[in-house]
C-alpha cells in the first residue's frame, strides 16, 4: 500500500498493489487515518463528475496502479460521493449537573451500573438550513 498527496485536496491517491497471488474477488474493507482540510466546504451536486457531486472517491482496478489512468483497466471504475467538511464545534463535552438533577435523572456512577450522561455542545456558526451538522 502506498499513497500520493496531490497539489490539491481533490488529487490525492492511494494504491493497494496485489502481490504475486493477486487479489481474489470479494468484499474488502479498510480504514484510513487522514486529516480533513483546514477550510470548511460543502458537498454540492455537480454534473461534471462521475459521482454527481463536487467531491468524489473513485475506485479503480488497474493492471499497473502506478501508471494511473494510463494503465489498462481491469474492471469498471466506481465513484461515490465524498463528504462535506464542516466547521469545528466551538465546544463539546459532558455537562456538570448538581446532585438533585443527577438523582432526578436516575444517574448512578457506580461501576457496572446502567447510566445516563448529559452532553452539551456549541456550534461555531449558525445553520438556518436543514442539514446534517
Amino acid at each position: 500500500c502506498s499513497f500520493h498527496i496531490g497539489d490539491t485536496d481533490s488529487s490525492s491517491q492511494i494504491w493497494i498493489q496485489a502481490g504475486e497471488g493477486g487479489i481474489s474477488s470479494g468484499l474488502y474493507r479498510f480504514s484510513l487515518l487522514a486529516t480533513n482540510p483546514s477550510e470548511s466546504s460543502p458537498l454540492l451536486t455537480s454534473e461534471q463528475t462521475a459521482c454527481s457531486y463536487t467531491r468524489c472517491w473513485t475506485f479503480s482496478s488497474l493492471e499497473d496502479a502506478f501508471q494511473g489512468i494510463e494503465s489498462t483497466a481491469l474492471d469498471v471504475a466506481a465513484s461515490i460521493p465524498g463528504f462535506a467538511i464542516k466547521n469545528a464545534m466551538a465546544y463539546a463535552g459532558f455537562v456538570e449537573l448538581d446532585v438533585d438533577t443527577l438523582e432526578a435523572l436516575g444517574r448512578d456512577d457506580r461501576p457496572n451500573m446502567a447510566n445516563r450522561v448529559t452532553i452539551g455542545f456549541r456550534l461555531s456558526a449558525r445553520s438556518d438550513e436543514e442539514q446534517a451538522l
